[in-house]
């Protein structure tokens, strides 16, 4: 037994029996393990991980909004103008030739001007007007307005109606009295005369011996009006034409 337990040591020896070159690049490691029958194993490198990059989205394009110059439409000019031809051609209707337009649009006429009556006094003017205090003896002091009247109408007038006023210190009308023309008194009438009659005298529309009728154009009559019992603060006195009538 023990013959057979060295013989098979020795063959074991001799397996394991190696060179000192055979060791030459050994490592002890693998020494052991080719001793031992095991083949050295390759070391296996751990494979990288895949390392998951987070996805970038790329900016959005900026976008340039690129706005081409629009041609000049020459319909709205077009248009522009034929509005003002209507209108101007509405407007010269409407002022120059109202009665072309038709009864529909009365409302566009331009209200008539209401012509306004001319009572005669237009073109009647006074020159060389005064007044003065008469004395008398049977109406105590008289306040005489008189003066001329004239006919600047170019046909003749008649029954010329004139209006004196008397003003106080303040401008207010204190007193007013109507006369027709052609009714004047000397001062040794005025002073002679009652006052009745003077009135009378002076209420008498065709004039003394008719001086008031068919007064010529660019003729002239004369005019007076007679005041009595005045108030002491009369300041100015006012002449007026009231009315005329058409002469023959």
């Amino acid at each position: 037994f023990d013959k057979a337990f060295e013989s098979a040591l020795y063959e074991k020896e001799v397996e394991v029996e190696t060179t000192s070159e055979d060791l030459e690049g050994y490592e002890p490691e693998d020494f052991e393990k080719e001793v031992l029958g095991e083949a050295p194993e390759e070391t296996e490198k751990p494979e990288p991980e895949l390392v998951e990059e987070p996805v970038v989205e790329a900016p959005p394009e900026e976008q340039v909004e690129v706005h081409l110059p629009r041609k000049k439409s020459r319909l709205g000019l077009v248009i522009l103008i034929i509005a003002f031809v209507i209108v101007a051609g509405a407007a010269a209707i409407v002022y120059f030739v109202p009665q072309m337009i038709p009864e529909s649009l009365s409302f566009l006429k331009m209200p008539e001007k209401k012509a306004v009556k001319d009572l005669g006094v237009r073109r009647l003017s006074f020159r060389a007007v005064t007044g003065s205090f008469v004395n008398t003896e049977h109406s105590g002091e008289l306040f005489v307005v008189k003066g001329m009247v004239v006919n600047d109408y170019p046909k003749p007038r008649s029954f010329i109606l004139v209006k004196a006023s008397i003003l106080d210190d303040k401008g207010n009308v204190v007193r007013s009295k109507m006369a027709y023309a052609g009714n004047s008194f000397s001062d040794e009438e005025l002073k002679k005369l009652p006052y009745q009659e003077i009135e009378k005298l002076m209420k008498n529309p065709r004039g003394r011996d008719g001086s008031n009728v068919n007064v010529a154009g660019g003729a002239s009559i004369p005019f007076m009006i007679v005041f009595q019992d005045l108030p002491s603060d009369l300041s100015e006195f006012s002449v007026e034409a009231v009315s005329s009538s058409p002469g023959r």
